[in-house]
């Protein structure tokens, strides 16, 4: 099964890859720079949870910060480009939250009651966008075909096929 999870994470990243190569999608650039503050913020926070200062880690990288810049710009636009491909790919589909997907929103939600009502929210929508984006992505990788190094067909069906909560095989 581990042979099967690389293959599947190969095929889903080298997938991934050609989608947003081919899709032509004029991100705005204010959108593009918010992306960026955010990844940029997620990193700093984990450098900071490791002791690590930002300074620190261009010293013993050897990175400045515009290669950080055009690091950061690549990444806001390709996961943006990807929201955008998935998100269209829930529209055309008409894809929807099913129970068991909202329940295990609400058992996650739980852990969350001394936030304050927006931050509630705002936290809900965008475990539900995660989620329908968790789907239109797996729909897109059942329709695609899988072949290895070899030219054999790989079935990755059982992989994808997981249980969300436990992410073991049904």
């Amino acid at each position: 099964m581990i042979k099967k999870r690389q293959v599947a994470s190969q095929y889903q990243a080298e997938l991934t890859n050609k989608l947003i190569e081919e899709a032509k999608i004029d991100l705005p650039e204010q959108l593009v720079i918010a992306e960026m503050d955010s990844i940029l913020q997620n990193f700093i926070n984990e450098l900071a949870q490791n002791n690590i200062k930002l300074e620190d880690y261009f010293q013993v990288t050897g990175l400045t910060e515009e290669t950080l810049r055009e690091d950061l710009n690549k990444q806001a636009t390709r996961n943006l480009t990807m929201v955008v491909i998935l998100d269209k790919v829930i529209e055309d589909l008409d894809i929807k939250l099913e129970d068991e997907d909202n329940a295990v929103i609400d058992e996650h939600m739980k852990s969350h009651d001394n936030e304050d009502d927006v931050e509630n929210t705002t936290h809900r929508l965008n475990l539900e966008a995660e989620s329908l984006r968790n789907k239109a992505m797996i729909h897109v990788l059942k329709s695609g075909s899988s072949i290895d190094k070899n030219g054999e067909k790989v079935y990755l069906q059982d992989v994808y096929n997981q249980d969300t909560d436990t992410r073991e095989e049904e």
